[in-house]
């Protein structure tokens, strides 16, 4: 795993902070451009249907991601995206961790890994793409960081 892997057991006790996110509506979206970040991004599909290609290290594999899935996606892990006929609405965020000395009240993933079986589980696997669902939780949250970052723009630029 890379040296900014969130999945990396010397990274557990580090927290993060948002560098990137978005909201985009596509039909018949090809990003066919093969790119990574070196940054965890991870990407909820609040309404139809977004194919995931990416590269394992051996062979490119694809994971069809359908309403309230997401995709967590580790660091330098080559992808590229595609939507079909039907539209699609997909919400980015890209996260990067951040030393523990900020954490002053220890919300760190250390702390979450050593506290929570399930995030401890989620921590334990091998994979560097996961693909996960919900019934809809997330998007009030992500609709809650998108107010808050707009809210951060405007008070930058006032």
């Amino acid at each position: 795993m890379g040296a900014h892997s969130f999945f990396d057991k010397k990274n557990w006790n580090a927290w993060f902070h948002v560098t990137y996110f978005s909201t985009n509506t596509w039909k018949n979206y090809k990003f066919d451009w093969t790119h990574s970040h070196d940054r965890l991004e991870i990407l909820y599909v609040y309404y139809g249907e977004l194919t995931l290609y990416y590269y394992n290290g051996e062979t490119w594999r694809e994971m069809i991601l359908y309403s309230n899935d997401y995709a967590v996606i580790d660091t330098n892990i080559q992808h590229m995206l595609k939507t079909g006929d039907c539209i699609t609405q997909v919400y980015s965020l890209e996260i990067e961790l951040l030393p523990e000395t900020v954490s002053s009240m220890q919300y760190t993933l250390g702390h979450l890994v050593a506290n929570d079986k399930n995030t401890s589980a989620f921590f334990m696997q091998n994979k560097r793409i996961i693909r996960l669902s919900d019934a809809g939780h997330v998007t009030p949250l992500l609709l809650e960081i998108t107010k808050y970052l707009k809210l951060q723009k405007k008070k930058k630029k006032a």
